[in-house]
C-alpha cells in the first residue's frame, strides 16, 4: 500500500515539474477531479481557474474547454455548448482531449466555426426528366419473351425431399 502511495506522490511530483512555472495549478486541480469522476468539485475548481489572474489566452480557452466537459457530465448541455463556444473564440484550433466521450465530441463538432471552409459548390441546374417512347405492340412482345426467357426456372430440390421422405418413413415405421 505504501508503494503505491509513494508511486502516485512520484508522479504528481513529475507532473508539477513538467507544468510551466507560470502554468494555472487551480486548471491542473479541476482537470485531475474530471478525471477522478468527480464533475461537480471540477466545475468549482475550473471556475476558480478562471478567475487566476495570469491566466494566459490559450489557459483560457483550455479552461473553458474542460469547464464544458464538467457541465456536460454535469447534464448541463445549454452550459456545456456556452464553454464550448467561448473556447473556441479564444482559440478557434481548439480540440477536445484524447478519449473524450463521442456525445461531447459530437456537441464540441456542432459548435466549430465553419468560415474556414470554402461554400459549397451550388447545385448544377437538372434537365427536366425525359420520358421513353412509348414501346410498339412488337416490341413489347419481344420485352416479354426477353424475360421469360431470362427468368429461372424453380426446381425440386431432390435431395432435400428425398432426405425428408426417408425421416418421414422411419419416424412412421418407428411409431408403428
Amino acid at each position: 500500500m505504501r508503494s503505491l502511495a509513494s508511486l502516485v506522490l512520484a508522479l504528481a511530483v513529475l507532473l508539477a515539474a513538467a507544468a510551466p512555472a507560470g502554468a494555472n495549478p487551480m486548471l491542473e486541480r479541476g482537470i485531475k477531479l474530471l478525471a477522478d469522476l468527480e464533475s461537480a468539485k471540477a466545475l468549482k475548481q475550473l471556475r476558480r481557474a478562471l478567475r487566476w489572474p495570469r491566466n494566459t489566452q490559450a489557459e483560457l480557452a483550455r479552461i473553458h474547454l474542460y469547464l464544458g466537459i464538467a457541465h456536460f457530465n454535469l447534464q448541463q448541455p445549454k452550459e456545456a455548448a456556452a464553454s464550448f463556444r467561448r473556447a473556441l473564440a479564444l482559440k478557434p484550433d481548439a480540440v477536445l482531449p484524447r478519449l473524450t466521450s463521442p456525445k461531447i465530441e459530437a456537441l464540441f463538432d456542432s459548435l466549430r466555426p465553419r468560415a474556414a471552409a470554402p461554400p459549397p459548390p451550388p447545385p448544377a441546374p437538372r434537365a427536366p426528366p425525359r420520358t421513353p417512347p412509348p414501346l410498339a405492340p412488337a416490341t413489347l412482345r419481344s420485352v416479354e419473351r426477353e424475360a421469360l426467357v431470362r427468368a429461372p426456372e424453380s426446381r425440386p430440390n431432390w435431395p432435400a425431399w428425398s432426405i425428408a421422405g426417408v425421416g418421414a418413413t422411419a419416424g412412421i415405421a418407428a411409431v408403428v
